[in-house]
């Protein structure tokens, strides 16, 4: 990702230096000429949280918010995380982080990929659960706005029914548009965008 200067590339199967747990993730922070090197790895990242890597990272209106889709509530290493989203400055100082209102109470048996797709409008973090599997109909995926706070603000899924799954898959915000995907949503699973202007 890149925007107002910073440039920030991740790396997911990072041992952790301080607690040496594997595969939590980091994301490293530079200018727009490649100098001034700093690096973002929380010590609350647990084993197999993808901080940065196969989750996704964003920068702009003066913040860098990075996903960790597998991250835990508690650190297990046979378990797998419902994900947690991290808000930095522009510095990379770490600022808060934050889960879903309906953050699942089993993670193992309901991870939902929360933080695998994030993107940053005037007002909101975005944020895709790919995996959520508690909307009607068997769709699988949503969708969630919070604030720049933190604070949520609503959560939905793609209408279409089965056609919307993978609904959150991806997300990016312009210009007041956001454009939300579902990577296996259509009739023959092509996928579909959701344009929400």
């Amino acid at each position: 990702a890149a925007n107002d200067g910073v440039l920030a590339i991740a790396a997911e199967s990072i041992t952790h230096p301080v607690t040496g747990r594997q595969s939590t993730g980091r994301v490293y922070l530079y200018d727009f000429n490649g100098r001034n090197e700093k690096i973002l790895e929380p010590n609350d990242l647990t084993t197999s949280a993808l901080f940065g890597g196969l989750s996704d990272v964003a920068i702009g209106h003066g913040m860098i918010v990075v996903g960790a889709s597998r991250q835990q509530r508690v650190e297990d290493p046979l378990t797998i995380g419902s994900g947690e989203v991290y808000v930095f400055d522009l510095e990379g100082k770490f600022r808060f982080s934050f889960r879903p209102l309906d953050d699942p109470a089993d993670e193992d048996s309901d991870f939902m990929g929360f933080g695998e797709s994030v993107a940053i409008s005037s007002d909101r973090i975005i944020v895709g659960a790919r995996y959520y599997v508690g909307n009607p109909n068997g769709v699988a995926g949503r969708a969630y706005q919070f604030t720049h706070t933190g604070r949520q603000v609503q959560g939905w899924f793609g209408s279409g029914g089965g056609d919307a799954s993978d609904f959150g898959s991806s997300i990016d915000a312009e210009g007041g548009v956001l454009v939300i995907g579902a990577g296996s949503g259509s009739p023959d699973a092509s996928g579909r965008a959701y344009i929400y202007p």
